[in-house]
């Protein structure tokens, strides 16, 4: 999997105006929230599931 490197510094916070901003945002709440929680791993169907319930807040 290639790594993708910003040549603008704008890139970094592409995720704040996409046009999907609400999922972006929710799960990085949920990976914010793991760090904080000190969980080292996070399954797909985790996120999903939180990311869903964070979600829920915005609709």
């Amino acid at each position: 999997m290639p790594i993708y490197i910003a040549n603008d510094p704008a890139d970094l916070f592409r995720h704040v105006s996409a046009e999907k901003a609400v999922f972006y945002r929710c799960i990085m709440d949920v990976f914010a929230a793991a760090k904080r929680q000190y969980r080292l791993q996070l399954r797909p169907d985790e996120v999903l599931a939180e990311a869903r319930s964070d979600a829920a807040e915005f609709v």
